[in-house]
């Protein structure tokens, strides 16, 4: 929050993208949420590891809900290296969502929507840990969910360097 106590990590109407460089360690993992903001109902943005029991390799997935809309987008990244991600929310150009993994497109939502807004100024933006949310994008459910749910079972096992959150793509 600024001076006069308006959220300054308010997505709103805009366009925006989420950057690090991530590091998950070379064992076994449950599912985490690396980072999200949600309100109280069903409106959510999270970026998620999904349960792996590979030493090598994790999925990440990028995710909006609100209500029963949805986008999704997926990908994997290497273990035991810092990986650079970049998480965008493309408004209005082709209104899905975009995983970049060291500046390579690497994974689009299948789906496309517009969502009228996604102001949640009376959330914080939670890093390193987070709550269940919707998990399910054209009728199937995400890897590491055996519901409609995404469940975090531990927090973040792993290293974030150069956090940054952008209101454009």
């Amino acid at each position: 929050r600024n001076k006069t106590g308006e959220s300054i990590v308010n997505f709103g109407t805009n366009p925006f993208s989420i950057e690090m460089f991530l590091h998950v360690p070379n064992i076994e993992n449950n599912n985490q949420i690396i980072c999200q903001k949600r309100d109280t109902g069903d409106r959510s943005v999270s970026l998620v590891l999904s349960k792996s029991s590979s030493t090598t390799s994790v999925p990440l997935i990028f995710s909006i809900t609100s209500g029963s809309a949805r986008l999704i987008a997926s990908s994997s990244i290497e273990k035991g290296k810092f990986s650079h991600i970049c998480a965008t929310y493309d408004r209005g150009s082709t209104n899905q969502l975009k995983l970049f993994l060291s500046q390579t497109l690497v994974a689009s939502s299948l789906d496309r929507f517009e969502f009228e807004s996604l102001s949640f100024s009376n959330s914080n933006l939670i890093i390193g840990s987070g709550s269940s949310f919707s998990a399910m994008s054209s009728g199937k459910s995400l890897e590491g969910s055996t519901s409609n749910e995404f469940q975090p079972k531990s927090t973040l096992s792993g290293s974030i360097d150069e956090f940054r959150l952008f209101h454009d793509t």
